[in-house]
């Protein structure tokens, strides 16, 4: 290979190397792009995963605050069927099970959770589940598009 790279004049040899180089950077910025993305992913699935834990736990504290566990499920079940959350299980100070609604599904699972308060006292805690999958699917799709169009160029 090197004898053939020999035998080029001048100006070929120097469109490979700075191809080569080229090549090289773009490798090099693909895998900071997947990085970065990777974290900023990360943090925007912690931000709304707290964020709707909190708002569930705001939503069933007037519920629980009267005792209305059957108005605490239905929350549960309308929270599951229009938010990004799997499974919501609300569960007491004791760590009982007070309500659950859906089921987890997916490899990769992130769970949130957050304290249902009643005025200034915590009387349970809500656990969100959300699925992580299509998220890290969309960013490897987003890495190999880049990849390809690293290799194309």
């Amino acid at each position: 290979m090197t004898n053939r790279f020999t035998r080029l004049n001048l100006g070929q040899q120097l469109a490979i190397i700075a191809a080569a180089l080229c090549l090289l950077i773009a490798l090099g910025l693909i895998a900071l792009s997947a990085i970065s993305g990777r974290h900023m992913q990360m943090q925007l699935q912690e931000n709304h995963g707290s964020a709707l834990a909190e708002l569930i736990a705001r939503r069933i504290s007037n519920a629980m605050e009267n005792g209305d566990l059957l108005s605490v499920s239905a929350s549960l079940q309308r929270f599951v069927s229009i938010s990004a959350a799997d499974q919501i299980v609300i569960t007491d100070v004791e760590g009982k099970t007070l309500g659950q609604a859906g089921a987890p599904s997916g490899r990769t699972r992130r769970e949130y959770t957050a304290p249902v308060t009643i005025e200034s006292d915590v009387a349970g805690t809500v656990t969100l589940s959300m699925n992580a999958d299509e998220a890290g699917a969309a960013l490897n799709q987003l890495i190999l598009s880049l990849l390809g169009l690293a290799i194309l160029m």
